[in-house]
């Protein structure tokens, strides 16, 4: 699967939480690719999103 692919997965399930957890998620993934762009969302841990740079 392709990052871009992974991150509109993320996205999708971040938006079905519906709740404070996927606000609380959407607003990690915000700050963390405004301080640095070149961060990539992955699943890891049993389904855990994640961000990671190198």
């Amino acid at each position: 699967m392709n990052h871009s692919s992974v991150a509109k997965n993320l996205d999708r399930w971040i938006a079905e939480l519906g709740d404070r957890r996927g606000e609380l998620i959407g607003q990690v993934g915000r700050l963390t690719s405004q301080a640095d762009p070149d961060m990539v969302r992955e699943w890891k841990w049993m389904g855990t999103p994640t961000w990671s740079h190198s």
